[in-house]
This record gives C-alpha cells, sequence and structure tokens, in this order.
C-alpha cells in the first residue's frame, strides 16, 4: 500500500509518489484530462502475483485543491462537507479500469524546469519504503522483511524516477507527455 496516485495509460500502471502538498492528485487529474484512466488516489495497492506487480484499481474519486480543480477545468467538482475546514473538492470518477501491470513509479518533487532523473539501487528502495502506509503496521521483523522484499520487487520491475516539476498548472500537460513519453 504507497501513499501515491496512479494511472493507467494504455493497460499500463504509472504510480505517482510524494510527500503530502506534492501534487499527485493534480497529476493524475491532469493524466485524466489527457484521456487515461485513474487507478486509484491516495491510497494505491500493488498486488504480486506470476506477471509481477498489479496495481488494482480504487475508490473511483480525486480530492484535488481549488485552485488545480480550477486549472484543469473540473466543474464537475463538488466540496464533500459543508464545514470550510475541508479546502479540497471531490472529483467522481466514473470509469473503473481493470488492474495494470506497474509500469514505473515517479516521485514528484518542485524544480524550476521540467524533467525526469533516474533513481537506482538502494535510495529507490528506501523511496518505495517511506511512501508505504504498512511501515507502521510491520510490527515484527518478518513482517518488515516482507515488505522490504516487496519494495525491492518493485524496483526490480519498473523504474523509478525522480519528476521535477515547476509548480505551475499550466505546464500540466507537458508532464502527461514527459512522462508518457518516457514509458515508451
Amino acid at each position: 500500500m504507497l501513499h501515491a496516485s496512479a494511472v493507467s495509460v494504455n493497460g499500463q500502471a504509472v504510480v505517482f509518489l510524494g510527500p503530502r502538498g506534492a501534487g499527485k492528485s493534480t497529476t493524475a487529474a491532469a493524466f485524466n484530462a489527457s484521456g487515461y484512466s485513474i487507478l486509484e488516489d491516495d491510497v494505491v495497492a500493488i498486488r504480486f502475483d506470476s506477471n509481477g506487480p498489479t496495481v488494482l484499481p480504487g475508490v473511483p474519486q480525486l480530492r484535488l485543491r481549488p485552485d488545480a480543480a480550477t486549472a484543469l477545468g473540473l466543474e464537475d467538482s463538488t466540496t464533500p462537507f459543508s464545514d470550510s475546514w475541508y479546502e479540497k473538492r471531490l472529483l467522481r470518477i466514473d470509469e473503473i479500469p481493470d488492474p495494470a501491470p506497474l509500469a514505473g513509479c515517479y516521485v514528484l518533487r518542485e524544480g524550476d524546469e521540467l524533467g525526469l532523473e533516474a533513481i537506482s539501487g538502494p535510495e529507490s528502495v528506501l523511496e518505495l519504503v517511506s511512501r508505504t502506509y504498512a511501515r507502521g503496521l510491520l510490527g515484527d521483523t518478518d513482517q518488515f522483511a516482507v515488505h522490504f522484499q516487496q519494495c525491492r520487487r518493485v524496483v526490480e520491475t519498473a523504474p523509478i524516477r525522480i519528476v521535477r516539476r515547476p509548480d505551475d498548472h499550466a505546464r500540466l500537460p507537458e508532464l502527461v507527455e514527459v512522462v508518457v513519453t518516457d514509458l515508451k
């Protein structure tokens, strides 16, 4: 279970990781606006089978900050609570895609220019471990070892990259193009 968002690009799963506020949901919404399916927002489940890691679809919704919803032209988003404490807008997704094999993981980081950087070896495994929900639930050494091996298996199967991106919603279509091109 990763704290991430995931989309399906031509039948392959792409996962976006990062700390709270990094733009995971906004990035997934930009992919959706470009015609790609949302697999999950916030909690991404990965199943391991003989074909490798597979991302499972989850709750069909996105939670977006108001500025992101406006920039992406998402008039169908709503405020789920009448109380003003909850700032995010909710966008319900009608289409629930099939599970998809994991093709890549992208760690979102701010930067002056849009670009990709490879992460390899121990750094990539640690990046995944730090973005999992399970790490607080792993009480004994055996559970942690299994979890660590799952993260290692993801890294061996799918590239992990850092996406440097300007904090500019107008550049989201460019980000989509960079990632889709990278998957080819």
